[in-house]
């Protein structure tokens, strides 16, 4: 049986085949969700907004503006006005998001807001983000009760599963 196509042709088709299935096969490899951390320590802001959040032990959330990152440190100091966090990136298709929850589980028993009563071992804050987008997750010393001596730990969830984890030791 002959071939309808010459030596050349069939060899140029079976290049553009082979290109085509590693492309589609790059594209597909993008859709598993890894995370690479970008920054993490202390950092300083422009301005906050601050909002309530009855979630929270605080009370309140805040959104940051103008941030900058000061020191790569895994050790923070235990002052009022200190912010320490991590920022990462979620790689993957372009202009998708996906559903994470953002946890900071606390030293020792956690946190007690003397205000309310309120006590948090961790805080969980499930967030929709961008992927390969940075995004920062952080945490202010802003009330004396706040500054809990120990190790923090920053970790980020997708559908309940650890896909980043980073240590504090604030002292």
């Amino acid at each position: 049986m002959s071939s309808i196509f010459s030596d050349k042709t069939r060899n140029s088709l079976i290049t553009v085949l082979l290109f085509g299935l590693i492309t589609f096969t790059g594209f597909i490899e993008l859709k598993p969700n890894k995370v690479d951390i970008i920054e993490y320590g202390v950092l300083t802001f422009e301005s906050e907004e601050v909002v309530e959040n009855p979630n929270t032990v605080a009370g309140t959330e805040s959104f940051m503006d103008g941030i900058q990152w000061i020191e790569r440190t895994e050790v923070i100091p235990a002052k009022l006005g200190v912010s320490f966090g991590v920022e990462y990136i979620i790689r993957g298709n372009p202009e998708e998001t996906v559903q994470v929850t953002e946890v900071i589980i606390f030293p020792g028993p956690g946190l007690t807001n003397p205000k309310t009563g309120k006590s948090l071992k961790e805080s969980p804050y499930p967030i929709e983000v961008y992927k390969n987008e940075g995004n920062i997750f952080a945490y202010t010393f802003d009330e004396p009760w706040e500054i809990a001596k120990g190790e923090w730990i920053y970790q980020l969830k997708i559908e309940g599963k650890l896909i980043l984890e980073k240590r504090f030791q604030v002292k």
